[in-house]
């Protein structure tokens, strides 16, 4: 993910089309992980979520997420760094 992060989800789909088993590594201070935001998915804050979706995710330097954004997360296989 770089700049805007909605401008991701287009490359991460195609990638996700050809490569098996496909690996998303998102380095921020925040989640992300909304399923909407100000009224839509097509969004910054939703984009991790919506990467989340088909792929693995590793996510690095996350300081803070709304209390959805957790309940979204996989808690079995997180783990809190700090």
């Amino acid at each position: 993910f770089g700049g805007e992060h909605s401008i991701s989800i287009g490359t991460i789909r195609a990638f996700n089309e050809v490569y098996q088993n496909l690996t998303v590594l998102h380095i921020d201070a925040h989640a992300d992980l909304r399923k909407s935001y100000e009224g839509t998915a097509c969004n910054h804050a939703c984009a991790v979520y919506e990467a989340s979706q088909n792929t693995n995710l590793i996510q690095v330097g996350i300081r803070s997420m709304d209390v959805k954004e957790k309940s979204v997360m996989d808690l079995d296989k997180t783990y809190f760094a700090h």
